[in-house]
């Protein structure tokens, strides 16, 4: 592994990595021009691609083999860092001589972000302006880390937490946490859910709730959107039913930028170090 010394970052319209190259600038050389002459390291959005094709955030849209080759042809041997790329991705840059690495691969990483992420979900609660957090009765649909994060907070400030998971393992753990439980596949029990809940927080990247249970929910319940794409829930199909769902798309980029912009950094830092890249 080469010593870094300059380094690429893909920053588009992402608040966190402006703030990213404001702080590695301090001990790194930033290139500003694409493709990035002589860069040792390139720092691809989080996540690295919305829809499997094209970098995330690049206009007009460049697709992740064009970026790849382009780097390529003026930075032999960079390292990547990427953020949720394909499967497939890191081998093909590997093949090419990139060593490659994804900040989503850090468990430390994860949870911090998880733990901005659940509190970007309470403050947009909160500007609803429908009152207090104690006392609500809570459905959050999954149990990863953004929703256990989320299921603590709100349980924190005395909301009734109820978790709609399909393993076992996770409504056990929810169980044992002292949330209520309902099978997300079990269609009474996700119902019964949805029907008596006053705020319903997605974070399952999959359609989980839709007709007849859009119709259950009831007039004024606050709809959060925390998954990515393809969502729990279709906005037009819930706006049919006088719902609104609020979709909060990468949160701590739009919540807390410059905490999360710090995380991405003592992440990036580990992964120089630990290739040995830093001086």
């Amino acid at each position: 592994m080469r010593e870094i010394r300059s380094i690429y970052i893909f920053e588009g319209t992402d608040a966190r990595m402006r703030r990213l190259s404001s702080v590695l600038s301090e001990k790194f050389k930033i290139k500003r021009s694409f493709p990035p002459r002589n860069a040792d390291a390139v720092i691809f959005p989080l996540p690295t691609t919305r829809d499997g094709e094209t970098v995330s955030g690049t206009f007009p849209a460049m697709r992740l083999s064009d970026a790849v080759s382009r780097i390529h042809s003026c930075s032999d041997g960079a390292l990547f860092i990427t953020g949720m790329a394909p499967e497939g991705f890191r081998a093909e840059c590997e093949g090419l001589s990139h060593p490659c690495r994804d900040i989503y691969d850090s468990e430390t990483f994860a949870e911090e972000n998880a733990a901005i992420t659940a509190e970007g979900a309470l403050f947009s609660y909160m500007k609803e302006g429908r009152g207090t957090v104690r006392g609500k009765r809570a459905l959050i649909t999954g149990f990863g880390r953004v929703a256990r994060n989320t299921a603590g907070l709100f349980a924190s400030l005395g909301a009734e937490v109820t978790v709609a998971a399909r393993s076992e393992s996770a409504l056990s753990e929810a169980a044992a946490n002292g949330y209520g439980t309902a099978k997300l596949f079990d269609c009474g029990e996700k119902l019964s859910a949805i029907s008596r809940a006053d705020l319903i927080i997605n974070t399952v990247p999959a359609r989980i709730i839709s007709g007849y249970e859009l119709a259950a929910i009831e007039d004024g319940a606050v709809i959060i959107e925390l998954a990515s794409a393809p969502y729990g829930i279709d906005p037009a199909e819930a706006e049919k039913y006088g719902h609104t769902v609020i979709r909060l798309p990468s949160l701590p980029a739009s919540y807390a930028p410059r905490e999360a912009a710090d995380i991405i950094k003592n992440e990036v830092l580990r992964i120089f170090g630990e290739l040995g890249g830093t001086t």
